[in-house]
């Protein structure tokens, strides 16, 4: 879904009375043509089916029309009035974010204001809310809004407003009303109009928080709200570096607070439930003995039908405490709709996963699947909420007159993903191996399903031996595109000669069962390949003399200057600390290889160096790293990827799947394809300069994440080129580039301001249906100056929309494919049929 940049909302409701007046004297002059020809047009009609098709849709969109002007009339509104003072601690919050590059709110930060809705006047006290810095973007900042003094505003006591943008439009409000009526605790969210000290602000989404009214509306009993501490989440972003953790580093946040005199059994709700999601964290706990069984296989089926994997995420998701059950239900919150095209997003959070691991909530969230892909159940959802729902999208119309809504269409297509994941033709794939007893053989059996399935047992000839036997079968974790094919081993007996294997699987919660051949190898299963063995703590310690144990479980550089021998390997999940004043020579093509994260913390006095012996060296590659990993003034040099037998990365540094941090480095003369790839990750980089780079410079691959007061230079590639990705890219200086200073592509969503590209073929570039949006950007000695075009015919158009925009000595100040869309200070730019292998 594609949302152009608005006008200031004065000009939207300038050009909206203009239309609403030409509107009705259209409407009454087809009212009078109607009624002079009624007899000749029921008869034309009568005869020609098109016309009725004509005539039916022309007055469906004079009916949307009339819909999208009576119900902006009825959109909320609300009158925010804010003193001077308290009006510019605001802003001043709001700076310090924006050099930062991340929001830290705390409870210091609220400020008083009053709010007017209809005749009701209410106290209120407020502040910025939101980590990323799209939410202090532009006008629209969002705000978490407490009401005072016992009041509440529209049923709410606590609740947020924010840039409709931020939770994907009319798709969340659709969520929450599809959870709430599904019996899933959602939040009460609503389209409203802001009038901030006098000034129209336009369309808000206005969010419900957590509070006790939110479950009391929703018919739960007054209890407890919690989720998994993220307090260490952004640690990264204060002074001491503090690593993020996943959710099994985490402890138990309450959210729902009360006073332990005014409320003690809440505290005892509170320390009921940390208890129980503690165990979970550490394993002691089943699902089926921690959650609402039932909920919470509902609410990962509609996950995967709306594809909310930003909700399911551990620092999303939060539970609510039944003090009668005592079991946890799940929230819905903060999802994100989108289309869910690789598999099952509820399969994507180490959490989901763990707990899908419990036999009995994973059959139940294969039959709650089974239920809410059906035609049936589409239908049912479109009777019930499409009159409802074009109310909220005519009120979107108000300021976005473009706007088009794909939210069913992205159902539609998420149903079809999960019954092709139901249906998949087979469902596992089996092997085995010599073991070490000369009567066994070592089994592997590997999930080809997006869900768990069942080993029930194996066939051996004409008998079928169960795995556990009265045990619940073992269940084989789903496919991921991270890890591919997880093989989950069993030892066996070795069979008679000529008696063939067969593992017997189904699907978890079906009936169905699959007889799955086994391919028996005649060597035995071993580890290693191009990837190396990752070392035992005592054996890296042996290797290399420069290392010692920082804490049990911790590796740390001696200060110095050292010589890398081969490759430094790093032993499985154990992470590694540099400080200042230390330098690591690496031989040629040798590189640095971790599955846990790096805090590499050097100063600008005495800078971390990595660099070659010679002329250059492989690199870094961090694969798997759970916890973020933080650079603070690394060097790194000369830098040329790794390659070898089928084993290779783009970037000179390269992290996958592994969140990380880089403030104050600096990459330079790589000769690799990227001279930094991060893949599949959040990541935030921070006043870091890239120079002398043979190919691009920051290539990012399917990631989230903010490039701030940064500078790139002497790049014969790109200087920042991302896919598939969500980036930030604020106060950054590009010069000296031989291809393109900014490429946004697949399907990229960028927001860019206060950013100049001096020298460069192309300025900024969206292509293969990304969006790009400039704000106070320039372009100075290119070619291109702004660029829109498909490369990829399985993505389609592109959209690049810029404000405040300067173009100098530039030879073509836009360049924009047919089919795809440029505008500039609200003027849509020419297109052109573009050959793009002259391009």
């Amino acid at each position: 879904m594609q949302i152009p940049v608005s006008a200031s909302p004065q000009r939207v409701l300038q050009r909206r009375r203009l239309w609403r007046r030409m509107l009705l004297g259209g409407v009454v002059f087809a009212c009078t043509l109607a009624c002079l020809g009624g007899g000749f047009i029921a008869g034309a009609l009568a005869q020609r089916n098109h016309l009725v098709f004509y005539w039916k849709h022309s007055l469906g969109g004079v009916r949307n029309r009339l819909t999208h002007m009576f119900s902006a009339s009825e959109m909320p509104t609300l009158h925010v009035d804010m003193k001077f003072k308290h009006f510019m601690k605001v802003q001043e919050k709001r700076e310090a974010a924006l050099q930062r590059g991340r929001l830290l709110a705390s409870s210091d930060d609220f400020v008083p204001a009053t709010i007017r809705h209809d005749d009701q006047v209410v106290n209120v006290e407020m502040r910025l809310k939101g980590d990323a810095l799209d939410h202090l973007m532009g006008e629209k900042w969002s705000f978490r809004i407490k009401v005072k003094g016992g009041d509440a505003l529209m049923g709410m006591r606590v609740f947020s407003v924010q840039h409709p943008h931020s939770r994907v439009y009319d798709h969340e409000w659709l969520y929450h009303q599809v959870m709430r009526d599904q019996g899933i605790l959602g939040l009460r969210y609503e389209f409203v109009r802001v009038f901030f000290n006098g000034e129209d602000l336009g369309v808000f989404a206005q969010e419900e928080h957590f509070s006790k009214e939110l479950l009391e509306s929703q018919d739960r009993r007054e209890s407890v709200i919690v989720k998994f501490d993220e307090s260490t989440s952004w640690g990264p972003f204060s002074s001491h570096g503090i690593a993020k953790e996943g959710f099994d580093g985490t402890g138990v946040d309450l959210l729902r607070r009360t006073r332990p005199d005014d409320a003690p059994e809440l505290w005892e709700d509170h320390d009921a439930a940390a208890q129980l999601l503690q165990q979970f964290v550490r394993g002691d706990l089943a699902a089926s003995e921690l959650f609402h069984v039932d909920r919470m296989a509902r609410y990962l089926a509609l996950t995967d039908l709306f594809g909310t994997f930003h909700g399911v995420g551990w620092t999303n998701i939060r539970f609510a405490y039944d003090p009668v059950s005592a079991r946890l239900e799940p929230i819905a919150y903060d999802g994100m709709p989108r289309d869910a095209d690789t598999g099952l997003v509820s399969l994507y959070n180490d959490w989901s996963k763990i707990a899908l691991q419990d036999p009995t909530l994973a059959a139940a969230y294969v039959e709650e699947l089974r239920r809410v892909s059906t035609p049936e159940f589409y239908a049912a959802l479109r009777d019930k909420f499409v009159p409802e729902w074009r109310r909220r999208v005519s009120m979107l119309l108000v300021e976005w007159p473009g706007f088009n809504s794909a939210v069913w269409a992205c159902i539609e297509r998420n149903q079809a993903n999960i019954r092709e994941a139901l249906q998949v033709q087979t469902i596992a794939v089996a092997q085995a191996f010599p073991a070490a007893g000369e009567n066994e053989l070592q089994l592997e059996v590997g999930n080809l399903a997006y869900l768990p399935v069942e080993l029930v047992g194996v066939r051996v000839g004409e008998e079928v031996v169960r795995m556990q036997g009265e045990q619940p079968a073992p269940l084989l974790p789903p496919i991921t595109h991270a890890v591919g094919i997880a093989y989950s081993s069993f030892p066996i007996a070795l069979p008679a000669d000529g008696e063939e294997l067969r593992a017997i699987c189904r699907l978890v919660g079906g009936d169905h069962l699959q007889e799955i051949p086994v391919n028996v190898r005649r060597f035995k299963a071993q580890r290693g390949g191009p990837r190396p063995v990752p070392p035992r703590l005592d054996e890296v310690l042996s290797q290399h003399s420069f290392l010692r144990e920082r804490a049990p479980g911790q590796l740390e550089v001696v200060a110095g200057e050292h010589v890398v021998v081969g490759d430094l390997v790093l032993p499985q999940g154990v992470p590694l600390h540099i400080g200042p004043a230390t330098t690591l020579r690496f031989a040629p093509g040798a590189i640095l290889l971790a599955s846990a994260p790096l805090h590499f913390v050097g100063s600008a006095a005495q800078p971390i160096a990595l660099c070659p012996i010679e002329d250059a060296w492989g690199g870094v590659v961090v694969v798997d790293a759970v916890a973020e990993s933080f650079w603070n003034h690394v060097e790194v040099r000369d830098t040329s990827a790794l390659d070898r037998d089928g084993w290779r990365s783009m970037g000179g540094v390269c992290f996958q799947e592994s969140p990380v941090r880089f403030l104050r480095c600096r990459f330079l003369d790589a000769t690799s394809e990227d001279a930094l790839n991060v893949i599949r990750s959040e990541l935030t980089i921070d006043r870091c300069e890239f120079r002398g780079c043979a190919s691009d410079a920051f290539d990012g691959d399917f990631v989230t994440g903010l490039v701030t007061r940064s500078r790139f230079h002497q790049i014969a590639g790109d200087a920042v080129d991302i896919s598939g990705s969500d980036l930030v890219l604020v106060a950054t200086q590009i010069h000296d580039v031989a291809d393109k200073g900014v490429s946004v592509g697949e399907a990229s969503r960028l927001e860019a301001e206060n950013v100049e590209v001096h020298r460069a073929h192309f300025g900024f570039v969206s292509k293969d249906r990304s969006h790009v949006s400039l704000r106070h950007v320039q372009v100075h000695n290119a070619h291109h100056g702004l660029a829109a075009y498909g490369k990829k015919p399985e993505y389609g158009p592109a959209i690049l929309e810029a404000t405040n925009v300067t173009l100098v000595n530039v030879e073509r100040s836009t360049t924009c494919q047919t089919g795809s869309t440029i505008r500039v200070e609200g003027e849509t730019a020419a297109t052109i049929e573009i050959s793009l292998e002259e391009l």
